[in-house]
């Protein structure tokens, strides 16, 4: 989600961009060279340095070629795509009911407790507050660094869509070892561990 509002934003940005006697199209986000690149403005800053045709950030570290705009550039995108990957993060718990309420009514409607504490859905829901949220807020700051530092690598596609086949692959994993695979391939069975 954080990566589509990035994507958003660089289209809003392409709107009602005017030339001008650079050779740049500019609107009021930033201003975009004859390839469609981002060279200045907002839409500049929230923009992965590894995005460039030229190479990853890495690459120019390495070559010497980093210039200071490109690690303030990194950074701003860094801290933004980060923010947002934790703002979703904490949106998809509360939406999706996986919010301290919600899981300590399951908890309570399946006859279950947690150890020591009374059976009360509201002090379930309490001692969950301790633990859903901070690990909600950890878990977005993990994946939005992750991302970043995919893109600034130059990893094979981005951060992003990485992180997208991988929650892919293993969705689809655990469906296959969910079902009956009696009469699966003998390669199936084995790759699952069956």
């Amino acid at each position: 989600m954080a990566a589509a509002l990035l994507a958003n934003m660089q289209l809003l940005a392409r709107f009602g961009v005017t030339p001008n006697a650079n050779g740049l199209s500019c609107s009021f986000l930033g201003c975009f060279d004859q390839t469609g690149s981002p060279v200045s403005g907002i839409v500049y800053y929230l923009t992965s340095p590894g995005s460039r045709t030229q190479g990853s950030i890495l690459q120019d570290l390495v070559s010497g070629t980093l210039v200071p705009q490109e690690l303030v550039r990194a950074g701003t995108y860094l801290i933004f795509l980060t923010a947002a990957a934790v703002v979703f993060s904490v949106f998809w718990i509360n939406t999706a009911g996986m919010d301290a309420k919600s899981v300590a009514k399951q908890i309570s409607e399946i006859g279950m407790q947690i150890p020591g504490y009374r059976k009360d859905p509201k002090i379930m829901e309490a001692v969950l507050n301790k633990y859903i949220p901070p690990l909600a807020v950890l878990g977005g700051l993990s994946i939005g660094i992750l991302a970043a530092l995919a893109d600034f690598l130059g990893a094979i596609g981005t951060g992003t869509g990485i992180l997208l086949t991988v929650t892919i692959i293993y969705n689809y994993y655990e469906q296959l070892s969910s079902e009956k695979l009696d009469d699966a391939h003998p390669i199936i069975k084995k790759i699952l561990g069956e």
